[in-house]
């Protein structure tokens, strides 16, 4: 049985881990996309 336990912890902490992961990708695509429109709005600044 505990080692079951042990087994269902790792699990999900596994789980956990690829969540953060998930999360962090998601946080740096949209820094990417507000260096990207900051960018587009300079631009069109400078165009006029």
């Amino acid at each position: 049985m505990e080692g079951r336990i042990r087994i269902l912890k790792r699990i999900g902490d596994e789980r956990d881990w690829r969540e953060e992961q998930q999360e962090e990708k998601e946080k740096e695509r949209l820094r990417e996309r507000e260096r990207e429109r900051g960018s587009e709005e300079e631009v069109a600044i400078e165009m006029r």
